[in-house]
This record gives structure tokens, sequence and C-alpha cells, in this order.
């Protein structure tokens, strides 16, 4: 299994690599939006939806958006976002108290077409940014390094379990430690960035802490949709990994907060 686990790792790295530095703008969309249909697919699964033509409805729907979403104002887009993520939290820190309110499939519906379609409009307009290479690359690094460092630091030192009802294996200092490490990069990215005055390093440190809480809290969200199901992972197309929600669950929450904070802080 860890053989699998990571070969899988290693050609999706060398995929996101091409994709976010040699594919344009147009068709790093369409990519991203290639993933966010076989996310989508998943969800329809954890949404419960037995029907395959209610499957493939809900699949154009979220086409739909994909089409039209371009042509709303980001912030209406990010801030329904912003909605769900603070709600989640809740849901979260109440679970399993209130599932039976928001794991409704209509509910998991509307929460399925926001979570995807802001996570897939957030990277595209950070790749269609002046610096959108550089953007897209540090937030992937910024979540990425703050959900492996949890993993670690929590494996070696983790005592205190950070939502044993959701994820029994996440620690209070798992989290710490992934967090840590991930300013260390929104640190070292600040040089990169070219960032002056003490202002605007305030608000990077301010929007990276925020950025990787959001995306911890995709994870655990993620999670208790999957305990409510009664699955253990999302799909089964990455060998060693599980589905691909399993694997974007941080960015989808972590993007378009991301690039909500960019706009807000005017970083």
């Amino acid at each position: 299994m860890l053989k699998y686990r990571l070969i899988t790792a290693f050609v999706l790295i060398l995929l996101m690599l091409f994709a976010i530095f040699k594919l344009p703008v147009t068709w790093f969309a369409l990519l991203c939006a290639a993933v966010t249909m076989l996310a989508g697919w998943e969800w329809t699964k954890l949404m419960d939806l037995s029907s395959l033509y209610a499957r493939f409805g809900y699949l154009l729907l979220i086409a739909i958006f994909l089409l039209t979403i371009p042509y709303n104002d980001p912030r209406v887009v990010f801030g329904a976002a912003a909605v769900l993520w603070a709600s989640a939290i809740r849901w979260v820190i109440r679970y399993p108290k209130e599932s039976t309110r928001w794991a409704r499939k209509y509910i998991l519906g509307i929460i399925g077409v926001i979570m995807l379609v802001s996570c897939w409009f957030a990277l595209v307009e950070l790749r269609a940014a002046d610096l959108g290479v550089d953007l897209v690359l540090y937030l992937l690094c910024l979540v990425y390094v703050a959900d492996s460092g949890a993993y670690f630091v929590g494996r070696w030192l983790g005592k205190h379990h950070l939502a044993p009802l959701v994820s029994p294996k996440k620690t209070v200092e798992g989290a710490v430690g992934g967090l840590v490490l991930a300013l260390l990069v929104a640190l070292g990215s600040g040089f990169v960035f070219h960032f002056d005055g003490i202002n605007q390093w305030l608000r990077w440190l301010l929007l990276a802490t925020v950025t990787v809480l959001i995306s911890m809290i995709g994870d655990l969200f993620i999670s208790c949709v999957k305990r409510v199901r009664e699955v253990k992972d999302t799909g089964s197309l990455l060998p060693g990994h599980g589905g691909i929600l399993d694997r974007i669950d941080s960015l989808l929450a972590a993007a378009p907060i991301f690039v909500l904070g960019l706009i807000l802080l005017g970083v």
C-alpha cells in the first residue's frame, strides 16, 4: 500500500507542477474543471444519490456553474464560500449533534456546489493574476505543508485529540505543528514576493494563518460527511490515497478563503 501511495503522490506532484508552470490559463482552467467534475461525482456518493440520472444531473448543474461563475463578482462567490466554511466550523465542533440538519441531500447539494465551484474559481483567478504561477504554487505548498506537518508532528508529539469524534488520529499538537511549518513557508515566500513594511508582512502572515486553519476545517468537515455516510474514502481513483476529495479536502476550503483574503487585505 505504501508503494502505491508513494508512486501516486509522485505522479500527482509531476502533473501538478506541469499544469502550474506549463499550461496556459485556459488549459489550466479546463484541467481544474475536469478534477472538479471528478470530485463532484464522488460528492454525489456522499450525498447518497443512488440514481445515475440524479448523479449526472448534479454534475450538469456543477458544469453550468463553472461556465457562468466567471461572469459574477468574485467577492460574492468567495463570500458565499466564507459563509459555508464559517458554518462548517460549528458543524465540526458540534458533530454529530447537528449532522441531521446539514447532512440532508439538498443541503449537501448546495454545499457541494459552493465548495467545488468556489475552489475552481479561486484557482483560476489566482493563475490568471500577474504572479499567478507563484501564487498557486505558494497556496498549494502552504496547504500541503500544513497537512503533512500536522501528520508527522502529530505522530511524534500528539497527545491531545483535536476532534476525536470526527478524526481520532488528529491531534492538537499536530495542528499546531502544521500551522507553524506553514507559517515558515509564508515567511519564506514573503521574501520571494518582495514584501516591504511591517503592515504588509503582518497581513500576509494573518492571511496564511486563517488559510491554514480553514484548510483544517475543510479536512475535518469532509471527514464528518464520510462518517455520516459510513465510508472510509470518497473514492478509489487514486491508488493508496482514496478518491479525489480525499486529496483536495483541505484545498477546497483554503483556496477561496485565500483569494478572498487577498482581495480584502490588499496584500
